[in-house]
């Protein structure tokens, strides 16, 4: 069974191996695709929704130097959030029920704080 433990050791080779962004990103979603077929993979800890107003962001694993954290992030059903930036590469996975996300292209040059134009 493909648990947190396999997922970690995994992102922990990858982000020393890959140097281009983008193949970091397909090889960490390939991983993370298997732990979130595998039944009972994310402990319930894990799955606790402390905020049922909002969204709960339970910690799972964060590597030694801060290269990347593995979150469980609960939303509660019916929950939307406004267009946002992450700052950072990521990538996400539905463990249980489905989210729907719109993807923004940004079409100004990000020199003003505050402000997108999409």
């Amino acid at each position: 069974m493909y648990g947190i433990g396999d997922l970690v050791g995994d992102l922990d080779r990858i982000v020393d191996a890959e140097k281009d962004p983008r193949m970091l990103i397909g090889r960490a979603s390939e991983n993370l695709r298997r732990l979130i077929v595998t039944p009972n993979a994310i402990p319930d800890e894990f799955l606790r929704n402390r905020n049922p107003s909002g969204t709960t962001r339970n910690l799972i694993h964060k590597h030694p130097t801060e290269r990347y954290v593995v979150l469980a992030i609960l939303w509660p059903s019916s929950y939307s959030s406004p267009v946002h930036d992450h700052g950072a590469w990521g990538v996400s996975g539905v463990y249980r029920n489905a989210i729907r996300v719109t993807n923004f292209v940004r079409l100004d040059d990000g020199k003003r704080p505050d402000y997108a134009e999409l």
